[in-house]
């Protein structure tokens, strides 16, 4: 694929189609231009911003010789760019390095500085970017590529290697869910919010839940405005020069803080729950547990969301059609592992669901005759799939339905 502006507005395009349409909110790159244009172009209501991370490795590169001079540099512009709690906190940062190392007259430093707005996280707090932290460093594709797979390999090879990686990539996910199933959390308080996060959240989003509600035990909150809709200052401590402004709606239980961090990750910030401490110790509204974050993520509802999103979508392409149906298959099996009664009724559902499938598909006038589906249809699933009248295309998605149904599966 060529670097320029076309070719990436085509793998756009594709993706676009192959999501139905759906952009994404938000869009993390490296500073190609080609790209930005491309990403004006397909995705002109999505947040482009460039990696941090990127971003802070070539500052090591463009300012090799002030890093060897000053090795401590690069920590203290990284705290600058991570840590930094309000944007007034990172202007008084930033203008201090400059100064200490003489950095004024550094055309890349400025140059960045300049473009602030699209890498730094304080700028960007506006946009959802699911990000739990914005110290983690998430693998990138680059970094995928990189880890496993290398230019000298021949097509064959790569499609092999990516198979076996994105399988390893899944049996990890699937470690990670067994380990939030089975081990439970410990929680540091007796706080009923703290309790409800830990049954709720996975592991790994409850730790950082758990951090943000154990600092907010910490901070200084004073009543600013009173009445239905309230307002709050939270600091540090007293002499503290970054001060965050909650506001409180009484009527409907939910706040908004100045930092914007559950705007910008979707999880609560300490100023938040500082205030819900005090005003309603109890129970955290549901609008506050995104389901993505929650150890249910991917447990039910995937039937009812695709017959209500993507009903349309889904009859543009076999690829989104059958996308669909993958999810509600996948959805059906998580529910139907979970003891051995439930998984024998799932396979003898499904194995029935399936021979109505091939009932209506060599017969859907006399199908769609009938007040209800009946699933007790006197059809073999070897012989439909064996069915050569299905054409190819059909016919390979039959047989590895059927493989998947009369497999042996253990709970």
């Amino acid at each position: 694929m060529e670097d320029t502006e076309c070719s990436f507005v085509w793998l756009f395009e594709t993706w676009l189609a192959a999501m139905s349409g759906k952009a994404p909110c938000s869009l993390v790159t490296d500073q190609n231009r080609a790209m930005k244009a491309a990403i004006g172009r397909v995705f002109p209501h999505t947040c482009h911003r460039f990696c941090k991370w990127h971003i802070l490795s070539r500052t090591k590169q463009k300012l090799a010789h002030t890093y060897s001079e000053h090795p401590t540099l690069i920590d203290e512009l990284e705290s600058c760019v991570i840590e930094s709690e309000t944007i007034n906190t990172f202007e008084t940062a930033w203008m201090s390095i400059i100064d200490t190392y003489d950095l004024r007259n550094n055309t890349w430093l400025q140059a960045m500085y300049n473009i602030r707005q699209k890498w730094v996280p304080l700028y960007l707090m506006d946009t959802f970017c699911a990000e739990i932290s914005k110290a983690q460093k998430l693998e990138t594709m680059n970094d995928f590529y990189k880890k496993y797979f290398s230019t000298k390999v021949t097509l064959e090879v790569f499609l092999t290697q990516f198979d076996l990686s994105i399988e390893n990539h899944y049996e990890e996910e699937a470690k990670a869910d067994m380990d939030t199933s089975l081990n439970l959390v410990t929680t540091k308080t007796a706080s009923p919010m703290e309790k409800q996060a830990a049954r709720t959240y996975t592991k790994a989003v409850f730790s950082r839940f758990q951090e943000e509600f154990t600092e907010s035990l910490a901070y200084i909150i004073q009543k600013t405005k009173d009445g239905c809709i309230s307002e709050y200052n939270i600091m540090k401590d007293e002499n503290s020069s970054d001060t965050f402004c909650v506001t409180y709606n009484a009527s409907n239980k939910m706040a908004k803080c100045s930092c914007k961090y559950f705007e910008f990750s979707g999880i609560l910030c300490r100023h938040i729950l500082g205030v819900f401490i005090i005003v309603d110790p109890h129970l955290l509204p549901p609008d506050y547990l995104l389901k993505r974050w929650t150890r249910k993520a991917r447990d039910g509802g995937l039937l009812e969301y695709n017959c209500d999103n993507h009903q349309d979508d889904a009859c543009q392409s076999i690829t989104s059609r059958y996308d669909v149906l993958c999810a509600d298959v996948i959805g059906c099996a998580e529910k139907g592992s979970g003891s051995e009664r439930v998984y024998k009724a799932a396979k003898d559902i499904l194995q029935k669901a399936y021979e109505e499938i091939i009932v209506y598909e060599r017969n859907p006038a006399r199908v769609s005759q009938r007040d209800a589906i009946n699933i007790n249809e006197d059809v073999m699933v070897d012989d439909s799939m064996t069915d050569q009248s299905l054409p190819d295309s059909r016919r390979k998605v039959t047989n590895l339905l059927g493989q998947f149904l009369v497999s042996s599966w253990s709970p």
